[in-house]
């Protein structure tokens, strides 16, 4: 990595300390960018994460999709395209140097707006050494890095966020595209499998609790079920009731972490019909009974 790469990640770092004080992720005034601070290296975290860019000025980061790990530290960015069930954990971080990142979550209409203007499709390559083509990790260039710092700048000069938040965004976009691992977003700028396998996360994610009839959404999509089992691994790396069944189970601890749900109502609340089931299921994924685990991550939040 240059200088010029090395001394932009530290002002970067700057901008993070000065506007983030605490542990966590804190969404900044700027559309869709969060900054991240973490003092301490983590256990791992079950979430569910939406399209965006993740940048790591220090420390490092360890993201996990099913078998497949995902690592990357200073000067190295996370690109996803699509939403996916993902599991992060920070494994260089101290309370004298804590993890710093930012994340950019995708507006997916000005994506395309940059897509279109740029005519890009399903021609552009990418270099990418991942078995699931929907996410990967990548290393800064000078053009990306300093695209990137001029927008969560901005942070520092709120009354320029509402002339500049735009522009700024669409030059991170354009970077994005034209780099190495552009293909990650090229691919659902025209129709075809990544964007029928796109819609079909939506739809399962927006309603996981309902039942899952894969035949009813072959159909609505126009696919075949052998080629929706078959396109959904490959972007997802996982089969459709895998993917509903890991929302479910991150919901369900939400519910019982967050809100005090007990064990019998997160299961019916995700869509379960029995609690049994949920329990086993639950236990399979995070090592614990769910009343083991909720008691466990008080413990460690207290």
């Amino acid at each position: 990595m240059n200088n010029s790469i090395d001394s932009t990640l530290e002002a970067l770092s700057d901008v993070i300390l000065r506007n983030h004080k605490a542990n966590g992720s804190v969404l900044t005034k700027v559309p869709n960018l969060y900054l991240v601070r973490q003092g301490f290296v983590s256990a791992p975290k079950h979430f569910f994460h939406k399209p965006s860019l993740c940048v790591i000025t220090q420390g490092k980061k360890v993201m996990c999709l099913q078998e497949n790990n995902y690592v990357y530290s200073t000067g190295d960015y996370l690109l996803s395209s699509m939403s996916l069930p993902l599991t992060g954990e920070v494994v260089e971080a101290s309370h004298a140097k804590p993890y710093l990142s930012v994340k950019i979550e995708f507006d997916m209409k000005l994506l395309m707006e940059v897509m279109t203007s740029l005519k890009l499709g399903n021609d552009a390559t990418c270099e990418c050494d991942s078995t699931c083509p929907s996410i990967e990790v990548g290393r800064l260039d000078e053009s990306l890095m300093e695209s990137i710092y001029r927008l969560c700048s901005l942070v520092d000069y709120p009354e320029d966020i509402e002339f500049l938040a735009k522009p700024y965004t669409k030059e991170v976009y354009y970077r994005l595209l034209k780099g190495k691992l552009g293909s990650l977003l090229t691919q659902f700028a025209v129709k075809g499998n990544a964007t029928v396998i796109r819609d079909i996360v939506k739809e399962i994610t927006d309603n996981f609790a309902e039942p899952l009839t894969l035949e009813k959404l072959a159909e609505k999509y126009h696919i075949s079920l052998p080629t929706l089992h078959r396109h959904f691994k490959h972007f997802t790396d996982m089969s459709p009731i895998q993917f509903q069944k890991t929302l479910r189970l991150q919901q369900a601890r939400q519910l019982m972490l967050n809100k005090g749900a007990n064990v019998s109502t997160a299961a019916f609340e995700v869509g379960y019909e029995s609690a049994s089931q949920f329990s086993r299921e639950y236990l399979r994924m995070y090592g614990l009974s769910p009343k083991d685990d909720i008691k466990q991550l008080r413990a460690t939040l207290a």
